[in-house]
């Protein structure tokens, strides 16, 4: 038994003694140990989880900007262990804390003589839920290429974006804790190996659109140098700063369910919400009721300058598409079906659920806050359009997804190049149209099991390891979708290389030699990735005239009605 002991203590020493040098980070706050994993492919990476970039936004620091993370000299703090979730509910239940300041770096095993370009991932989940863990954002297939991923926490829901539109709270903490999350990686990134003049920010949905919003931010400016943008720019309807005294009165009616006293006065409201339990403050958003089908309460804001006592994210006046962001390399994009991830929920074994025309079509395409008469004249118009004012059954599903594809999704896509490419002659600009009909889609999740079409997160298949995740368990990806989960990373990250996203020969994987053109004008250049049919072999295809008749109608229905609440 003795000598079994010293068996075991000398082992557990062994280990402990031949820690890797390699996962031993020194950084400005002090120094991390990391731990080895391994890609898609097998290759040995370095995953550091669980850095603190900021302070816990905790009592005082609530609703605040977030303050610069207080080093942890001489300790050494071990990260590798998956943080916090930023506050949150999903399906209902409660979830996260509010300690959730913190990212996850992914690191090639060996550092080589050049350094490695680096992105930066903000995760969707329309500004209520999501996390930049390893659980649903992990390195497996990005790291199969040379380069550093950083995927991080926000602030989400009332804790992150909740205004009274004055210095009491100005807004956008979510953003902002995304700026300083860039701000770390500034400082930092070089110690893992990272190249500090090769920094690209990418998002998915409300990611993308935040990815957008950095590049008109006068905080961002500086810390990254190129964006890519899926599903999601700053003029998707579910993104849009709110108009002037909106933020103003939800945060009011959130003070008043949480029996705050002088509800009109913005000192009492903030000093009353910072003493109220995380999950009253979460749970808040039920306050609205069925506006969560459409999109979050809690949005992005103007921020006033002559009201805020922190450097504001947005203002009316830097709210933009300005020389600086014309000038920053950006890649963007959109699925074939966005809006099924929404009609799925229209599904039903008997066909189609219909709409409530006057209420529910103006709500989820964001023309809510028009008056009552544009708001009839404009659903009357995609009515004829959409559906040449036949019945709505079972056969209009396709129709309906359309709908919500283009007025949810490509509309505000359309309406930022539209603005990008006005009078900008740089080759930068790439779009492309995923429209991959592979082994799994996020419409058999609402859908009851059946395929619906290429919908609204379905291209993060082919970046991230979501088939082993528990929704797609049962699913095995085919030969095409392993060929895409190879292809779409190494576009992304030679973007993030070269600010163009050609691989510079022939793609063994598609039988392609399709050269990825900069869109410059209307109609647009496009790349359409991905398997249309289950059968062609080609997923990478050169195309022109993206959607064309369907933006002609949302051209001249932007000309009639201010659909757009904010103008770049």
């Amino acid at each position: 038994m003795k000598e079994i002991l010293i068996c075991v203590f000398y082992f557990t020493s062994l280990t402990f003694a031949r820690t890797s040098p390699e996962l031993e980070v020194n950084l400005t706050e002090g120094k991390i140990l990391g731990r080895f994993k391994t890609s898609n492919s097998g290759r040995t990476i370095r995953a550091f989880m669980g850095i603190p970039f900021a302070e816990p936004p905790i009592n005082d620091l609530r609703f605040r900007a977030p303050f610069k993370k207080k080093p942890w000299r001489p300790n050494t703090l071990v990260t590798q262990k998956e943080p916090n979730k930023c506050p949150q509910v999903n399906q209902h239940v409660f979830e996260g804390n509010e300690d959730c300041l913190y990212l996850n770096v992914y690191a090639p095993e060996v550092k080589f003589k050049e350094k490695y370009p680096v992105i930066v991932f903000f995760h969707g989940g329309s500004f209520l839920t999501g996390s930049g863990g390893i659980s649903e954002h992990g390195p497996d297939y990005f790291l199969d290429t040379d380069v550093i991923l950083v995927v991080g926490n926000y602030r989400l829901g009332a804790l992150g974006f909740l205004s009274t539109e004055d210095e009491y709270s100005p807004g956008n903490y979510g953003l902002k804790d995304q700026v300083a999350l860039l701000r770390w990686v500034n400082e930092n990134i070089e110690s893992f190996g990272g190249d500090i003049n090769l920094i690209t920010i990418f998002g998915e949905s409300v990611g993308g659109s935040s990815v957008n919003f950095h590049m008109i931010s006068p905080l961002s400016q500086n810390l990254f140098h190129r964006g890519i943008s899926q599903s999601g720019t700053l003029q998707s309807f579910w993104a849009d700063p709110l108009q002037n005294g909106i933020a103003k009165e939800r945060a009011e009616k959130v003070a008043k369910s949480l029996n705050c006293s002088d509800i009109e006065n913005s000192e009492v409201i903030m000093n009353c919400l910072r003493n109220q339990s995380t999950e009253s403050l979460t749970n808040s958003i039920f306050t609205f009721g069925d506006m969560l089908e459409y999109t979050s309460p809690f949005l992005p804001v103007m921020e006033n300058l002559t009201q805020t006592i922190e450097e504001p994210f947005i203002t009316v006046e830097t709210f933009k598409y300005n020389n600086i962001a014309k000038k920053i390399p950006w890649l963007v994009g959109i699925n074939s079906e966005e809006g099924a991830l929404v009609s799925s929920f229209l599904y039903s074994d008997d066909g189609v659920k219909l709409f409530e025309w006057t209420d529910k079509i103006p709500k989820y395409l964001g023309y809510d806050h028009l008056d009552e008469f544009d708001q009839e004249e404009i659903t009357k118009e995609i009515r004829e359009f959409y559906f040449n004012n036949e019945a709505i059954t079972y056969a209009k599903f396709e129709n309906i997804t359309n709908l919500l594809t283009d007025g949810g999704g490509y509309f505000g896509m359309f309406d930022v190049l539209e603005a990008r490419l006005k009078n900008n002659h740089l080759d930068n600009t790439f779009v492309y149209f995923y429209s991959h009909k592979g082994g799994a889609s996020f419409t058999e999740v609402t859908g009851r099991q059946k395929f619906l079409g290429t919908s609204h997160m379905d291209e993060l298949l082919n970046l991230f390891p979501l088939y082993e995740s528990q929704q797609f368990y049962s699913s095995a990806p085919t030969d095409f979708d392993r060929a895409l989960q190879k292809i779409m990373p190494n576009l992304w990250v030679n973007f993030a290389r070269t600010g163009n996203p050609n691989l510079g020969h022939v793609n063994p994987f598609t039988h392609s030699d399709q050269f990825w053109k900069s869109a410059k004008n209307f109609p647009l250049d496009y790349m359409r990735i991905g398997n249309e049919n289950g059968k062609s072999r080609r997923l990478l295809e050169m195309k022109n005239g993206l959607l064309t008749e369907r933006v002609e109608f949302w051209r001249r229905l932007k000309s009639n009605y201010p659909i757009i609440q904010w103008k770049l």
